[in-house]
């Protein structure tokens, strides 16, 4: 029998997704460490660091060598927390520090934070599959090469694998599939961790 079409509605912001809710229509991306739980039926991804990007003209006369030398420059960052946001980093050795700032921007929308970060409002926390042409093209830099977030698990949160039409299943694979490619474009900016990752694999979790 051939597959009904699927209807997408994109929403790009952070959410809990209910547990137990059924139908298999609402999916969601979350990037989890390995204290979470995760109950939902999952299917993995890959893997993603978040890196520092600033527009170059921000760092005009200003040397950043560690992650207290942000303090020196303006931040954006995802999130509702403009009066106190934190940005746990780790180093390629293994080296852990927060940064502490007080955002002038902060929002849900990844698009926006980008576009923020391009005109020049202050240094970014954002994807490296994201950002990374902005750099290649010289619009963004990459600002502490050496430091990002731990590296996480991305994983694709659906509802129920019970009674999944064959449409939602098919998006599923296209997503996974899609995603792989954009990994693929988006690994030359982070170096190796020599610290275990903290995404660890999730064996009791239903998978697609």
């Amino acid at each position: 029998m051939a597959n009904r079409c699927a209807a997408v509605a994109l929403s790009l912001s952070i959410i809990k997704i209910p547990a137990g809710q059924r139908g298999g229509a609402l999916i969601g991306v979350t990037h989890l460490g390995s204290e979470q739980r995760v109950i939902d039926p999952l299917r993995k991804l890959g893997t993603s660091h978040l890196v520092l990007v600033a527009e170059p003209s921000l760092l005009a006369g200003r040397i950043i060598r560690t992650p207290e030398d942000l303090a020196l420059l303006p931040t954006i960052s995802m999130g509702e927390h403009m009066d106190r946001d934190r940005w746990d980093l780790v180093s390629a050795a293994g080296e852990e520090r927060s940064h502490v700032h007080a955002p002038r921007l902060c929002c849900e929308d990844l698009g926006m934070l980008r576009r923020g970060a391009l005109a020049g409002l202050g240094v970014a926390l954002l994807p490296e599959d994201s950002c990374v042409d902005d750099v290649r093209r010289g619009a963004l830099v990459h600002v502490l090469p050496q430091w990002s977030t731990p590296e996480g698990t991305v994983y694709l949160v659906f509802t129920t694998t019970r009674g999944m039409l064959p449409s939602v299943r098919a998006f599923i694979d296209h997503f996974a599939e899609a995603f792989s490619v954009m990994r693929g474009r988006g690994r030359l900016l982070v170096p190796d961790q020599k610290e275990k990752s903290p995404a660890a694999a999730f064996p009791n979790a239903a998978t697609c």
